[in-house]
């Protein structure tokens, strides 16, 4: 239902399906921390939603050879503002719309934090030391919808480097129908800072 919802924590004890799916309009979500799943941590398909202050971690499906994708935030949003978070170690991308290729849009993302490095224990599939992960943001738009728009701003992007799951790493994975305006943001230990196709 349309609201808020904060100061929540949601572990999903390694479940094998989506921890948190925003489908209503007008949602904020504020101050949760949503960790520990083998799929998205976090799946909005709304209109007018905020994830504001947020910690989403450790969501790793597969294993390090198997690699599987479990991404931090996805789905298909439209007008969607994504600020202070802190997203990570993910086997997938910390933020990617849509993996369908659906219509989304108006969506920024300021003053968080997207990053991936080797993990400090074993955890679901994976082994310590292991770097999971693929791109801090990952687009995908058909070119028949509407041009997707994406705003990133004030953002640090760190750790998307080898050895990893995939043969090359980016922080920002920007292709198909999208229009992004990438601005006041550092990225630093990276293989990639920007893939734009």
């Amino acid at each position: 239902k349309p609201g808020v919802y904060e100061n929540l924590l949601i572990d999903g004890e390694w479940l094998d399906s989506t921890l948190v799916k925003i489908t209503a309009d007008n949602v904020t979500l504020r101050n949760c921390e949503i960790r520990h799943g083998r799929h998205n941590a976090l799946t909005i398909v709304a209109k007018n939603v905020v994830v504001d202050s947020c910690r989403i971690h450790r969501v790793l499906a597969g294993t390090y050879a198997d690699q599987k994708d479990a991404h931090g935030i996805t789905g298909r949003p439209t007008n969607l503002t994504i600020r202070n978070c802190d997203i990570g170690l993910t086997s997938g991308d910390s933020i990617q719309f849509d993996p369908g290729r659906g219509e989304w849009g108006d969506v920024l993302v300021e003053n968080c934090t997207l990053w991936t490095g080797p993990l400090p224990e074993d955890a679901a599939g994976f082994k310590r030391g292991e770097r999971p992960g693929e791109n801090a943001i990952d687009t995908k738009q058909r070119a028949s919808n509407p041009r997707s728009k994406l705003t990133i701003r004030n953002c640090l992007m760190y750790g998307w480097n080898q050895p990893s799951q995939i043969s090359n790493m980016a922080a920002l994975n920007l292709k198909n129908h999208v229009a992004a305006r990438v601005e006041n943001c550092l990225f630093r230990d990276n293989e990639i800072a920007f893939r734009v196709r």
